[in-house]
């Protein structure tokens, strides 16, 4: 068979099979299991590369595949599923002032993430070459769609707006700007990761509780 098995993958597999649920659930009208679905999808990703990099003896070809099947990967679990979990927001009988707004923010910022992986694609393949690591992000990493918006679902149980789904709107309008954005970001280290895992713990946790406590929302 074509493609990549062993160890180095299974953890961006594991990402995408768990964008692709999502995005079903979201589907369905089940929100809160989609967005559920995104963060799992992150912590899984926060780890892909540093399982392939144990194995020490991966060809370029393996190196370049990785690399390639990540970005993929990437733009369904962080560009695809936010935006279909910014559909599954709107009321049923959504106005053309609700639904075109978004789908046209869901299209920008997945072109956004398009482009900024593919930029990232090109700067990998030419660090492999050259065999140098810079150790820096230009744009925003399209993975922090895995913190920005279970951190914006809060304000869903603080505020109770009927128009929650314009707030996502112009969170992806904002978040695909940074993507493509020129400004050098570096890549988090060890204390970095755990910082993040931290706090996205604390985001599950916030939305949980809330959940329970605003119980009008249904829990699906």
């Amino acid at each position: 068979m074509i493609g990549v098995y062993d160890y180095t993958v299974i953890a961006t597999y594991a990402s995408l099979a768990s964008a692709v649920i999502g995005i079903f659930l979201s589907f369905q009208g089940m929100t809160f299991s989609a967005l559920l679905c995104l963060i799992i999808s992150g912590i899984f990703d926060m780890f892909d590369g540093r399982i392939a990099r144990t194995k020490k003896d991966r060809s370029l070809r393996e190196k370049r595949f990785g690399v390639q099947i990540d970005s993929f990967c990437d733009l369904i679990a962080f560009g695809v599923l936010p935006a279909a979990i910014g559909v599954s927001l709107l009321p049923q009988q959504a106005s053309g002032f609700l639904f075109f707004p978004l789908i046209g923010a869901s299209v920008l910022y997945i072109l956004c993430g398009v482009i900024r992986l593919t930029h990232y694609n090109i700067c990998a393949e030419e660090a492999l070459e050259e065999g140098t690591y810079s150790g820096e992000f230009t744009g925003l990493p399209i993975t922090t769609a895995a913190l920005i918006f279970p951190t914006l679902y809060l304000f869903r149980y603080l505020f109770r707006s009927p128009f929650f789904a314009d707030l996502w709107t112009l969170a992806m309008l904002v978040t695909a700007a940074l993507f493509v954005a020129k400004f050098r970001l570096r890549k988090p280290g060890t204390v970095g990761v755990i910082l993040m895992l931290v706090f996205g713990t604390l985001i599950v946790v916030l939305n949980i509780v809330f959940r329970l406590v605003y119980g009008a929302i249904t829990l699906v």
